[in-house]
């Protein structure tokens, strides 16, 4: 028996099945809100307290109110009076002073107005990447999500209720399937995408949702406002009123290297992101003609455009609105303190308790089909009903079921076919061969080609495909293998691939055209409202191609579940399947990044700086650059405050504002671009007693690995960790502050989230305000993220655990440390005593003095001392003091006081001590020499009156005089060389050749040097305060390397400048610094930076809170140089953290190159 199949041709779609599920707006209900509605009058305010207040005003629908009289009534050319209105930003006193004690994260205001529900909704959901049948889905949330926070919107426990409120929403387009065939259903499974108009980022208006990754970058196709003006914030889908923006200056910058696009895309500053958006200028969108939509329209394709020549605004039915009637308040007064409804059978509670009744989830399940839903094409036919008796008898049921699977999945081929052959029909054909669409025969080329890609090469392919299952069906009525016809073309089906990597600039395209083209605005506008598009977009019809292949699998499954254990495609089909997977991988990852891509050129085609001291090149156009995040956030916790659009790239965060011009987005870059490596994240709760939490990034050590071989250290756990319980509460929703766990922003809520630029060039901190609490979470995630990646990218050093972690807590301050014995051990001064450990990892320190205000020790082997700087007084231990503790009281010498610091060193082959005298005018240095015990004793032998036997104490030996020299003016460091000593004054660096008898001092810059003018004329006027931190390290190259708090650069040793075109400006003000070859570190209060020498590029970026260098830059010369600090631990801010950083990689291989080119 042969099966005969109809033909394919486009016939307008058979009514759908009745169901026993009503509609969410049945006809009666429309009728009586067209009729009864069409001047309501508002509810008086003491029916509900949490009614918003009448406004006795008359005033415009565009204000910031809603006029009940224009939902159910079209806009029209005639003037009418405007009925009184409700301000829903309004409250009563006492909804405001209660607000905190209740969880009610309702709307605030008239929850029956389905205009505010859709806002509401659209701020609270949190968009993300969706995975369904394989395919993912950006800015995409699942039905579950969205019946949850519509339940906290009306304030309902009744989740059927909030379906059909959902439902509501999306007949009037807020939102969709994403493969354009369902209504909302309370599943996690499915998954809905906003319309493309909600994601509309003009100025002032939402953009994006709280979590999204990337937003869409379309414009609207249902805005016809002026391409110069900025809306208000209040809402996304009322028309607002306008107000031009007071002019800025702006410079526009772009990549200096080429962008890497695909062949279509030419972006351009001058010309737009298209090579044709600049050949057509429009006076703006032209009104489009009232379409004749409706049952008596006539079936055919033909389209009439008709276009009126003066501009008109967007009529509200473009936007969600109207009043659902189940959510009205009674007109009963009393009804309100009764769950049960009252007296009259219209009261609202009633209507929702006959609807409760006739409604279950399995009832709403079996209606969630779209009407507008391409299953509609779908045959009436079943398998069982196109084969004889015969055949159906033959079979047995689980043959049978897999026989309707096999029929399902070809039924659903013919069906995309259809869908195809509709948009060839009724798009391109007409697009090509008319001069009015779009009348430039090359853009109409380049629009084609763009916007429908190679979807006709997808119809070939496919026919072809269905042909071949047409002659397995002709074989046999009940077919027996199927599996090997898919293997046949599943090696073929790359084109998909291509096909989803240009959907991006598809929609972005076709939105443009709607926008700036009133011809073809007009002509989608007839196209779409024509029966046989069954109301759908382009949009719905070009998806098809990427939800196809998605939905293979499941048809295949669904035949492999009833296939027998002995048939071929046991072994066939599961190959087809994996397949098809490896495809969906390659397509979605193709996908993301042609839509990175595609984010990157359209934001640098659009960008442009309002300072120019602040324009740098982002390279935007490099080929491993990636857009991680953009979003708006407000710039005050007030809801109608101005919205900053911040973008989060993979090495900057840019905070601009979004300036509409000639119907497209430009970004005007308000501050200076903050680098990922010196950006902190910060929120401040609301709550009494909750402390910021800041997202720095620290390091530690992982136990059991070797510091010189080891990769890169994962980040400590930090603030924005999900072990943080502080976090938790603030973030995760245990907030006190307004708005309910549901986190809604209103009048008394306030979600900040702070922004600080680390460093000296920043530009401080910025506090935005997020719509939501959970909406500040992806900001932390994704910067976290980032940052870790970059510290395991470019780490060279660790700071590696030198102390036992939450030892010393907060209160002591550390100040000083210092290593003895070949560095086995060190010497820890702190202000509450001196501690000795060993240098071993996380090792456990151990108190042998106990002295108040330590600021400074130091070791002398060779006399078997250790010196104590204690509250400004120069003490002389026995070395032997290490191994005691303060129980022993050990004896000590004073040597001086007033001693602001002191400085050992190696000089002329003598450990020296330098220990200053300040006072404002002048300064004295006197230098010790310390003398060794044997020797000193040997030499005064006969000055010695101890008893026979006794072993001499190192204190006996007093520490010789070696000079005295004078300074006239403050010093503030002082450094020994093997025959030099080098002062730090506010004059600059001052040296004295330690064998001239003259003791005569000359300058180490050459004040004569016009390359060093940028700081000489500094150190010699002075009313301007020179820097402090002055260092300079000597190279194994022997050239020296000089560094300022601002700069750091080369000088010979004459002390003119070397190397004039190599100069480091550190990003911030160091406080301390260190040297290991070829690495200079730099120590600022909030992060570390390490420059290297040839280079002078910034090789890697440690962050923290008060970071302090607790070693003397000095100490890469000695025999064992290790590197001290500490900061604020990252994991509890009440202690601190005492690192040694230690090199991760060995030197690279490029240094010596380096070396040899310079």
């Amino acid at each position: 028996m042969y099966m005969t199949f109809r033909k394919r041709h486009l016939t307008a779609p058979p009514p759908p099945p009745p169901h026993r599920q009503p509609p969410c707006f049945d006809s009666s209900e429309l009728t009586a809100l067209a009729d009864s509605r069409s001047e309501p009058e508002p509810p008086p305010p003491w029916i509900n307290p949490n009614r918003p207040k009448r406004n006795t005003s008359w005033r415009s629908h565009n204000n910031n109110s809603i006029d009940y009289g224009s939902l159910a009534t079209p806009t029209t050319g005639t003037t009418t009076l405007v009925r009184p209105s409700i301000n829903v930003h309004s409250r009563s006193s006492s909804n405001n002073t209660n607000n905190n004690k209740s969880n009610n994260t309702s709307i605030g205001s008239y929850a029956a107005l389905l205009s505010h529900v859709a806002n509401e909704l659209r701020q609270r959901i949190i968009l993300s990447d969706r995975l369904k049948d394989g395919i993912e889905y950006k800015n995409a949330f699942d039905g579950h999500e969205a019946v949850d926070k519509l339940l906290s919107i009306i304030n309902s426990r009744d989740r059927i209720l909030a379906v059909r409120v959902g439902r509501a929403l999306g007949s009037q387009q807020l939102f969709h399937d994403v493969s354009y065939e369902r209504r909302l259903v309370d599943s996690s499974f499915e998954i809905y995408q906003f319309d493309d108009r909600v994601l509309i980022s003009s100025a002032g208006q939402d953009t994006g949702s709280p979590g999204s990754m990337t937003m869409s970058s379309s414009i609207s196709t249902h805005s016809n406002r002026s391409s110069t003006t900025t809306s208000s914030a209040r809402s996304s889908f009322v028309g607002d009123n306008t107000v031009s923006p007071p002019p800025i200056t702006t410079v526009a910058v772009t990549s200096s290297s080429s962008p890497s696009l695909p062949s279509p895309l030419l972006p351009s500053p001058t010309s737009g992101f298209y090579e044709f958006q600049s050949m057509t200028h429009l006076p703006g969108p032209a009104a489009i003609a009232p379409s004749t939509t409706g049952r008596s329209r006539a079936p055919t394709p033909t389209i009439t455009i008709t276009t009126k020549a003066e501009p008109t605004p967007a009529t509200d039915d473009e936007f969600p609105n109207g009043i659902y009637t189940e959510l009205t308040f009674c007109y009963s007064p009393t009804c309100i303190y009764d769950d049960k409804p009252c007296y009259s059978y219209y009261c609202p509670k009633r209507i929702a308790e006959r609807r409760r009744q006739q409604s279950i989830d399995s009832t709403l399940e079996k209606s969630s089909l779209s009407i507008n839903s391409l299953q509609y094409q779908r045959p009436i036919e079943l398998w069982i009903d196109v084969v004889s008796k015969k055949v159906r008898d033959s079979v047995s049921k689980t043959e049978w079921k897999r026989q309707e699977a096999i029929f399902e999945l070809i039924g659903t081929e013919e069906n995309f076919i259809k869908a195809i052959e509709y948009v060839n029909e009724m798009w391109i054909e007409p697009i090509k061969n008319s001069e009015e669409i779009i009348p430039d025969p090359k853009k109409r080329e380049f629009f084609i080609r763009i916007v429908f890609a190679n979807i006709m090469e997808i119809y070939d392919f496919h026919v072809q495909m269905l042909n071949a299952f047409h002659v397995r069906q002709a074989q046999d009525p009940i077919v027996s293998s199927i599996g090997d016809v898919m293997l046949d073309f599943v090696d073929r089906f790359d084109p998909f691939i291509e096909y989803g990597a240009s959907q991006y600039n598809a929609r972005y395209l076709l939105d443009q055209e709607r926008t700036t083209n009133p011809a073809f605005a007009a002509f989608a506008k007839k196209t779409e409202d024509h029966p046989v598009s069954r109301k759908l977009q382009l949009n719905g019809y070009l998806s098809q191609p990427t939800t196809r292949i998605g939905r293979y699998n499941l048809l295949l499954e669904g035949i492999l579940k009833y296939t027998p254990s002995n048939n071929s495609d046991t072994q066939v089909i599961p190959k087809v399947m994996e397949t098809i997977k490896e495809i969906l991988i390659r397509m979605n990852t193709t996908a993301g990044r042609a839509k990175n891509r595609f984010d990157l050129d359209r934001i640098n085609a659009y960008l442009r700086f309002k300072n120019p001291e602040d324009a740098i090149d982002l390279r935007l156009s490099d080929e491993e650059r990636q857009l991680i995040k953009e979003d708006k956030l407000r710039k005050s916790h007030i809801t109608d405050s101005n919205d900053f659009q911040v973008l989060l790239f993979d090495h900057y965060l840019v905070i601009a504002k979004i300036k509409v011009e000639n119907a497209q987005q430009h970004y005007i870059i308000q501050r200076p671009p903050i680098p990922v490596d010196l950006l902190s994240v910060s929120i401040a709760d609301s709550g009494k007693g909750r402390r910021p939490t800041n997202t720095i990034i620290s390091h530690y050590y992982i136990p059991g690995a070797n510091a010189t071989t080891m990769g890169p250290h994962p980040a400590m756990r930090g603030s924005t960790d999900s072990g943080t319980s502080v976090v938790n509460n603030v973030i995760g929703g245990n907030t006190s502050s307004g708005g309910g766990a549901g986190g809604f922003i209103t009048s008394r809520s306030q979600f900040p989230i702070t922004f600080t630029h680390l460093g000296r060039k920043g530009a401080g901190s910025l506090t935005l305000y997020s719509s939501s609490v959970p909406a500040r979470r992806p900001w932390f995630d994704k910067i976290h993220d980032i940052q870790l990646y970059h510290d395991k990218r470019h780490v060279l050093f660790a700071p590696i655990p030198a102390v036992k972690e939450h030892h010393f807590f907060v209160l002591t301050k550390i100040n000083h440390m210092v290593t003895f014995n070949d560095g086995r051990q060190y010497v820890l001064a702190a202000d509450d005593g001196v501690y000795v450990g060993h240098t071993e990892q996380s090792s456990v320190p151990r108190k042998v003095l106990s002295i108040e205000r330590v600021t400074q020790v130091a070791v002398l082997p060779s006399a078997q001392k250790l010196l104590v700087l204690a509250d400004r007084t120069l003490y002389e231990y026995a070395l032997s003091v290490v191994n005691g503790s303060p129980k022993d009281r050990p004896p000590s010498n004073k040597i001086r006081t007033h001693v602001p610091f002191f400085h050992v060193g190696f000089c002329l082959k003598r450990h020296l001590v330098c220990v200053p005298r300040i006072s404002t005018l002048q300064t004295t240095i006197t230098v010790f020499e310390a003398q060794r015990p044997e020797e000193y004793h040997k030499k005064y032998r006969h000055r010695r009156s101890d008893a026979p036997g006794k072993v001499p104490s190192p204190l006996d030996v007093p520490m010789r005089q070696f000079s005295v020299y004078g300074v006239p003016s403050e010093i503030w460091d002082i450094e020994l060389s093997k025959s030099l000593m080098l002062v730090t004054t506010s004059r600059g660096v001052i040296i004295w050749d330690m064998r001239d008898t003259n003791k005569m001092f000359r300058p180490l810059l050459n004040p004569e040097d016009p390359m060093l003018r940028f700081i000489t004329v500094k150190e010699k006027d002075h009313l301007i305060p020179t820097r402090k931190r002055i260092v300079m390290f000597r190279t194994p190259e022997a050239q020296h390397i000089v560094c300022y708090d601002e700069f750091a650069f080369y000088i010979d040793g004459e002390g003119n400048r070397a190397h004039p075109d190599f100069l480091i400006e550190w990003e911030g003000t160091p406080e301390g610094y260190a040297f290991d070859y070829p690495y200079i570190i730099a120590f600022d209060q909030s992060f570390i930076e390490v420059r290297n020498i040839f280079t002078g590029e910034r090789e890697q970026v440690i962050r923290g809170h008060n970071i302090k260098a607790l070693s003397a830059h000095y100490v890469y010369r000695s025999d064992t140089p290790m590197f001290f600090g500490m900061m604020t631990d990252p994991a509890n801010e009440c202690y601190q953290y005492i690192f040694r950083l230690d090199r991760i990689i060995p030197n690279r291989q490029s240094i010596s190159s380096s070396h040899t080119s310079r």
